[in-house]
C-alpha cells in the first residue's frame, strides 16, 4: 500500500513538471515581454491576452506573474512614456532583460535535461525512488534559482528608477489592483487623470 501511494505521488510529480515543461520556452521570454510586444506576437496567431504577456494559454508561473508588477525590465519598458523613462534607463532595463533572457535559457534546458533523466529513472522495471526524490528535488532547486534570479532582476530594474518614478509605478499598480485598467480604459489616459 505505500508503495503504491509512493508510487502514485512519484507519477503526480512527473505529470505536473511534464505539465510545467510544456510552458518553459514561453516562460523565458513572456515575463520580460510587455504587453505591447505580446499583443503584436499573439495578434498575429489571432489571439490576444493580456496581463503584460504574461498569461497565453495557461502558460505562466503564477509566482512570477506576481512579481512581474513589481518592476520587471519588460513591464517598465511598456510604461516608457508613463513613468518619462530616460534613454540610459532604457539601455540598462533592455540590458537586464537580455541577461535575464540568456540565464532563464540556460536554466530552463537544464530542468528540461533533469525532467528526461527523471523519466529515466521512473521507466525502470523498479525505480530507486530515492534517486527518483533526489531528481524531483534538483529541478525544484533550479526552479527556485529561477525564481530568484528573476527577483533579483526586478530589484535592479527598480534600482534604475527614480523615487518620482517609482511613485508613478506604485499608482499604475495600484490602478490595475483595483481593477481600474479594466477593459474599454486606456492607461495613458488613466495616469494622466491621477496625476492631474
Amino acid at each position: 500500500m505505500k508503495k503504491l501511494s509512493l508510487m502514485m505521488t512519484v507519477i503526480f510529480l512527473l505529470v505536473s513538471s511534464l505539465l510545467f515543461a510544456q510552458s518553459e520556452e514561453a516562460q523565458t521570454m513572456m515575463p520580460m515581454m510587455g504587453q505591447r510586444q505580446m499583443q503584436q506576437s499573439m495578434m498575429g496567431q489571432g489571439m490576444m491576452h493580456g496581463m503584460h504577456g504574461m498569461s497565453m494559454m495557461g502558460m505562466e508561473d503564477p509566482l512570477i506573474m506576481q512579481l512581474c508588477h513589481f518592476g520587471c525590465p519588460g513591464f517598465l519598458l511598456e510604461l516608457t512614456d508613463e513613468l518619462s523613462l530616460l534613454e540610459k534607463q532604457i539601455k540598462d532595463l533592455k540590458a537586464l532583460m537580455t541577461d535575464y533572457q540568456k540565464y532563464a535559457t540556460k536554466k530552463k534546458a537544464d530542468i528540461r535535461v533533469a525532467k528526461i533523466e527523471l523519466s529515466e529513472l521512473l521507466d525502470l522495471l523498479k525505480p530507486d525512488f530515492g534517486k527518483v526524490r533526489n531528481k524531483v528535488d534538483e529541478i525544484a532547486a533550479i526552479e527556485k534559482d529561477l525564481r530568484f534570479k528573476f527577483l533579483n532582476t526586478i530589484e535592479k530594474g527598480r534600482s534604475l528608477l527614480t523615487d518620482d518614478q517609482l511613485k508613478k509605478l506604485q499608482i499604475y499598480k495600484l490602478q490595475e489592483d483595483t481593477g481600474m485598467m479594466g477593459r474599454g480604459m486606456m492607461r495613458r489616459g488613466m495616469m494622466q487623470e491621477m496625476q492631474k
